[in-house]
């Protein structure tokens, strides 16, 4: 589900069905890295989009946690995840292409999730919809596993 009134009225009508909350992680710079972090949002937003069509009903996608590269945003995300459990939120995945978060574990959340940011600007739509849905039936794995590791 989407951070949209329709779907988060939706989410909080049904606390027990809808129990999951993904926060993407999205850099940002402005310097010579620019374009490269531009990527890594833009192929995170494809994947979140299949996420959200594949789980639609079972997973609210919240608003981007952006940052500026090279600063530590672990307290802002920390926060986050507090005021998502004080909500009754059970699953709390992050889902990010910045290597920064490559082995970072941060507490509450089930899962910091790292992606490979493997697109190109050149990359033509079919092989780009590939490698959406191969990351994708990835993250089904993950996130099943923790469900059912909770029930």
């Amino acid at each position: 589900m989407k951070w949209t009134m329709k779907d988060v009225g939706t989410f909080t009508q049904e606390p027990e069905q809808m129990d999951t909350v993904i926060v993407p992680l999205i850099p940002i710079t402005l310097g010579g890295q620019a374009k490269a972090t531009a990527g890594m949002g833009e192929y995170l937003q494809y994947v979140l989009l299949e996420l959200e069509r594949q789980f639609h009903g079972r997973i609210l996608i919240l608003p981007a946690l952006t940052y500026w590269s090279g600063h530590e945003p672990e307290q802002t995300l920390q926060s986050w995840i507090e005021e998502a459990k004080k909500a009754n939120v059970k699953h709390v995945f992050t889902l990010t292409c910045d290597p920064y978060w490559r082995g970072k574990d941060v507490a509450g959340a089930n899962e910091v999730i790292w992606l490979p940011a493997s697109m190109s600007e050149h990359m033509d739509e079919e092989m780009r919809r590939k490698i959406v849905r191969d990351q994708v039936s990835t993250l089904i794995g993950v996130f099943t596993s923790v469900w059912f590791s909770m029930e």
